[in-house]
């Protein structure tokens, strides 16, 4: 009987170690299951703001584009109007200088008017003229040489 004792005894000690193993390996998982759980939310959680990152730098990229682009757009729009404006002044430097010497190639009567009346504007621009400095071609000086003293 004392065989049977032990061996009940061997048996239960064996059925309580077992019982103690897999509440061990059952609390072991369960640890270990919350643990893979917290390390997922946590990469999870790094990965999203990895990506919100990335899609504000993407942003930030295409806005420094956006404006580069418009920038450069504007730049081309000016100088484009500063051509116009340089072409729109050459014609009608290009018109007077072509009156001017419509006038000239005349008795030369007209243009001596025109001189003239240039002198009487910027003299009666003056408040009190001291001194007045007219510059002429000399072709106009040996044209009007006779005239200019009046």
């Amino acid at each position: 009987m004392k065989n049977v004792q032990a061996t009940g005894d061997l048996t239960a000690l064996t059925e309580h170690v077992l019982e103690q193993a897999r509440r061990s390996a059952v609390d072991v998982v369960s640890r270990a299951q919350k643990e893979a759980d917290r390390i997922i939310a946590q990469a999870e959680e790094r990965a999203k703001a990895h990506a919100e990152a990335l899609v504000r730098a993407g942003m930030d990229e295409v806005n420094r584009v956006r404006k580069q682009i418009i920038s450069q757009a504007q730049l081309k729009l000016k100088e484009e109007l500063l051509k116009e404006k340089a072409e729109i002044l050459a014609r009608i430097i290009g018109e007077i200088r072509d009156r001017l010497e419509g006038l000239c190639a005349k008795d030369g009567k007209e243009y001596l008017n025109v001189l003239v009346g240039l002198v009487d504007t910027a003299l009666a621009g003056e408040e009190a003229p001291g001194k007045v400095v007219i510059r002429l071609s000399s072709r106009d000086l040996k044209r009007y040489e006779k005239e200019l003293p009046k």
